[in-house]
């Protein structure tokens, strides 16, 4: 929406609500990241183009501002990855001292779950017996069709006839 769509009213308050995001947000962003580039850019300047006598010294300096970058960024890192073992374990704590609902609620599901799969486990043996039948009795079926058809029409494929008599004969 435009400044101008709105009513003179509203207009102010959006004007208002720009100048503060811009000086106490973007402004400090800004000058922030400028700062931070010029930095780098500085530091990578005299490491690159340096003379020869203070090369080494900012090198060291830079290595170490590295290294402290880094470990700057990955601790907070390794505490927050460090927070969902030390949860886990005050909750089992906690559910073991307290006895929590939560620890019946696991073993009712769990119960439900076991004799759900008991008593359905025949069911399912029966099923797959059933199928397993159907599927042999089919197989059988389509050969025997298979032969019968061979027998049949064996004067049109008198070759076909020799060699399945000479594998048979092997």
């Amino acid at each position: 929406m435009e400044d101008s769509d709105l009513n003179p009213a509203h207009a102010a308050r959006q004007q208002q609500l720009n100048r503060y995001n811009r000086l106490t947000i973007y402004f400090p962003l800004l000058i922030m990241a400028l700062i931070i580039i010029g930095i780098v850019g500085g530091m990578m300047w005299l490491v690159l183009a340096g003379d020869e006598s203070g090369i080494a010294n900012w090198r060291e300096f830079t290595s170490a501002t590295a290294d402290l970058i880094i470990i700057l960024t990955v601790l907070p890192l390794i505490l927050i990855m460090a927070l969902f073992p030390i949860l886990a374990g005050v909750w089992i704590w906690y559910t073991w001292e307290n006895r929590y609902p939560v620890e019946t609620w696991l073993q009712r599901w769990i119960r439900k779950s076991d004799t759900f799969i008991g008593t359905n486990s025949g069911r399912l043996g029966k099923v797959a017996k059933t199928s397993a039948d159907a599927s042999i009795t089919y197989r059988a079926s389509v050969t025997r069709i298979g032969r019968i058809a061979e027998q049949s029409f064996s004067w049109l494929f008198p070759s076909a006839i020799k060699t399945t008599e000479e594998e048979s004969n092997e």
